[in-house]
Protein backbone atom coordinates (compact mmCIF):
# COMPACT_ATOMS: atom_id res chain seq x y z
CA UNK A 1 0.00 0.00 0.00
CA UNK A 2 2.78 2.45 0.92
CA UNK A 3 4.71 1.51 -2.23
CA UNK A 4 1.61 2.30 -4.34
CA UNK A 5 1.15 5.70 -2.68
CA UNK A 6 4.83 6.54 -3.20
CA UNK A 7 4.62 5.58 -6.87
CA UNK A 8 1.47 7.66 -7.36
CA UNK A 9 3.08 10.64 -5.60
CA UNK A 10 6.16 10.44 -7.84
CA UNK A 11 3.99 10.26 -10.97
CA UNK A 12 1.98 13.30 -9.88
CA UNK A 13 5.14 15.29 -9.11
CA UNK A 14 6.68 14.42 -12.47
CA UNK A 15 3.48 15.30 -14.31
CA UNK A 16 3.25 18.68 -12.58
CA UNK A 17 6.91 19.41 -13.36
CA UNK A 18 6.31 18.64 -17.05
CA UNK A 19 3.10 20.70 -17.20
CA UNK A 20 4.68 23.76 -15.65
CA UNK A 21 8.04 23.70 -17.43
CA UNK A 22 6.78 26.29 -19.93
CA UNK A 23 3.49 28.17 -20.12
CA UNK A 24 2.05 30.92 -22.25
CA UNK A 25 -0.40 33.48 -20.95
CA UNK A 26 -1.01 37.11 -20.15
CA UNK A 27 0.89 39.27 -17.69
CA UNK A 28 -0.01 42.59 -16.11
CA UNK A 29 1.83 44.73 -13.57
CA UNK A 30 1.11 45.98 -10.06
CA UNK A 31 2.73 47.98 -7.30
CA UNK A 32 2.83 51.40 -8.94
CA UNK A 33 0.09 53.80 -7.85
CA UNK A 34 -2.30 51.06 -6.78
CA UNK A 35 -1.53 50.94 -3.07
CA UNK A 36 0.37 47.63 -3.16
CA UNK A 37 3.84 49.22 -2.93
CA UNK A 38 5.25 48.64 0.57
CA UNK A 39 2.56 46.12 1.54
CA UNK A 40 3.49 42.66 2.83
CA UNK A 41 3.56 39.91 0.20
CA UNK A 42 2.69 36.24 0.70
CA UNK A 43 6.30 35.33 1.51
CA UNK A 44 6.47 38.06 4.19
CA UNK A 45 8.66 40.55 2.32
CA UNK A 46 7.55 44.07 1.39
CA UNK A 47 6.33 44.74 -2.15
CA UNK A 48 8.98 46.75 -3.98
CA UNK A 49 7.66 48.01 -7.35
CA UNK A 50 11.24 48.26 -8.70
CA UNK A 51 12.27 44.70 -7.77
CA UNK A 52 12.00 41.86 -10.28
CA UNK A 53 9.22 39.89 -8.60
CA UNK A 54 5.79 38.58 -9.50
CA UNK A 55 2.52 37.27 -8.10
CA UNK A 56 0.95 34.09 -9.42
CA UNK A 57 -1.17 31.12 -8.37
CA UNK A 58 0.59 28.79 -10.83
CA UNK A 59 4.06 28.41 -9.28
CA UNK A 60 5.33 27.88 -5.72
CA UNK A 61 6.67 30.83 -3.72
CA UNK A 62 10.39 31.35 -4.21
CA UNK A 63 10.44 29.93 -7.74
CA UNK A 64 12.56 31.84 -10.25
CA UNK A 65 10.93 32.32 -13.65
CA UNK A 66 12.18 33.54 -16.99
CA UNK A 67 9.51 35.72 -18.58
CA UNK A 68 9.80 36.22 -22.35
CA UNK A 69 7.87 38.86 -24.28
CA UNK A 70 7.99 38.67 -28.07
CA UNK A 71 7.79 42.22 -29.44
CA UNK A 72 6.78 42.29 -33.13
CA UNK A 73 6.73 45.35 -35.34
CA UNK A 74 7.38 46.44 -38.91
CA UNK A 75 10.26 48.66 -39.97
CA UNK A 76 11.33 50.11 -43.27
CA UNK A 77 14.45 48.51 -44.74
CA UNK A 78 16.33 50.79 -47.12
CA UNK A 79 18.46 47.82 -48.16
CA UNK A 80 15.44 45.76 -49.22
CA UNK A 81 13.29 48.72 -50.25
CA UNK A 82 10.25 47.48 -48.35
CA UNK A 83 8.78 46.92 -44.92
CA UNK A 84 10.20 44.01 -42.98
CA UNK A 85 8.87 42.27 -39.91
CA UNK A 86 11.12 42.66 -36.87
CA UNK A 87 10.84 40.27 -33.92
CA UNK A 88 12.65 40.95 -30.65
CA UNK A 89 12.45 38.65 -27.63
CA UNK A 90 12.79 40.58 -24.38
CA UNK A 91 13.53 38.53 -21.26
CA UNK A 92 13.57 39.11 -17.53
CA UNK A 93 14.06 36.75 -14.58
CA UNK A 94 11.65 37.23 -11.67
CA UNK A 95 11.06 35.57 -8.31
CA UNK A 96 7.58 34.49 -7.20
CA UNK A 97 6.94 36.25 -3.89
CA UNK A 98 3.18 36.79 -3.87
CA UNK A 99 -0.14 35.17 -4.72
CA UNK A 100 -3.02 36.52 -6.73
CA UNK A 101 -3.90 38.07 -10.02
CA UNK A 102 -6.31 37.37 -12.82
CA UNK A 103 -3.52 36.68 -15.30
CA UNK A 104 -0.83 34.01 -15.47
CA UNK A 105 1.54 36.53 -13.87
CA UNK A 106 1.26 39.90 -12.17
CA UNK A 107 4.72 41.37 -12.59
CA UNK A 108 6.18 44.12 -10.46
CA UNK A 109 6.27 47.42 -12.35
CA UNK A 110 10.07 47.26 -12.62
CA UNK A 111 10.00 43.84 -14.30
CA UNK A 112 7.13 44.85 -16.61
CA UNK A 113 9.05 47.98 -17.71
CA UNK A 114 11.96 45.78 -18.86
CA UNK A 115 9.59 43.97 -21.21
CA UNK A 116 7.16 46.65 -22.42
CA UNK A 117 5.98 50.19 -21.61
CA UNK A 118 3.56 50.37 -18.68
CA UNK A 119 0.99 51.93 -21.03
CA UNK A 120 0.47 48.47 -22.59
CA UNK A 121 -1.13 47.26 -19.36
CA UNK A 122 -1.35 43.58 -20.33
CA UNK A 123 1.04 41.62 -22.55
CA UNK A 124 1.26 38.03 -23.77
CA UNK A 125 4.29 36.21 -22.37
CA UNK A 126 5.99 32.83 -22.31
CA UNK A 127 7.13 31.66 -18.87
CA UNK A 128 9.84 29.12 -18.08
CA UNK A 129 11.00 27.86 -14.72
CA UNK A 130 14.69 28.68 -14.10
CA UNK A 131 16.73 25.84 -12.62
Amino acid sequence: MIKKLTTITIIILLASAICYSEQMGSASYYGLGDGFGGQRTSDGSRMNPNAFTCATWHYPLGTKLEVIYRHKFYAWSSRHGKRIKVIIDKKVIVKVNDRGGLHLLDLSAGAFKKLAPLSRGVINVRVRRVK
